[in-house]
């Protein structure tokens, strides 16, 4: 379980010039991307500054079916 437990959260530059914000686990592996890019390094760390403090808040939805 603590395999899963967010570590950090990282804002990084692409080959293509564009930055993201990830969301890392304890065993260093990926687990959410922002799923855009974005123009600037501080925007993409804006928004990951939103996203991240949104997550615990976030609802939680269960579908059957």
């Amino acid at each position: 379980m603590s395999s899963e437990k967010i570590a950090k959260y990282r804002v990084e530059k692409n080959k293509a010039g564009k930055w993201f914000w990830h969301e890392i686990a304890g065993n260093g592996l990926k687990i959410s991307t922002s799923g855009q890019s974005f123009a600037t390094k501080a925007s993409a760390k804006r928004a990951c500054e939103n996203a991240r403090a949104k997550a615990g808040s976030a609802p939680i939805e269960i579908r059957e079916g």
